[in-house]
């Protein structure tokens, strides 16, 4: 996401990969965008990927069952979330929510748009005229995307604490 934004406000076509990868990026990220939108209207929010705020000054952000995956081959490091508040961290719904109030679905689908075409060429996004600058887009998107990883890992890993699992019975 970041090398994408620097090639659409640089100026300078986007040289990190293939092309493609950068279409097959955005074509995901408009899915995202996408599943933001029914996430929100149809309030379609799981209890367990909302994790209780710690007392007394305690953050309890850093322990990892709530960021990274069981198998996963990086560090802590690489998965923490850096663009949620603390607030989105522990309800990372606030975060699509503040995504969904940003712009409407049309206005983000051809932000997303334009975003691509200004990446991919030789020119810069900084003259197109958008209802919040382009830092608040990238602010947004980043927390788009981490907030919509954190439902995913707290609710669909096995053996995870957050995720309750019915144990099957053997017959004997």
């Amino acid at each position: 996401m970041e090398s994408i934004f620097k090639a659409a406000l640089r100026g300078k076509a986007w040289k990190k990969a293939d092309p493609y990868s950068l279409l097959y990026f955005m074509e995901k990220l408009e899915a995202l965008r996408g599943a933001a939108f029914i996430i929100h209207f149809t309030y379609s929010k799981r209890a367990e990927a909302i994790v209780k705020e710690p007392q007394h000054g305690n953050t309890g952000m850093l322990q990892k069952q709530h960021f990274i995956g069981c198998q996963s081959p990086c560090t802590e490091w690489h998965y923490f979330p850096r663009s949620l508040t603390a607030g989105q961290y522990y309800n990372p719904y606030k975060a699509i929510e503040k995504f969904v109030a940003c712009m409407t679905e049309p206005e983000w689908k051809n932000a997303i748009s334009t975003i691509t075409e200004y990446a991919l060429r030789n020119d810069s996004i900084n003259n197109e005229d958008y209802p919040c600058n382009v830092l608040t887009l990238r602010r947004r998107l980043l927390q788009l995307i981490e907030g919509c990883h954190l439902p995913d890992i707290r609710t669909n890993l096995p053996n995870h604490p957050n995720v309750k699992h019915k144990q099957k019975k053997i017959k004997k």
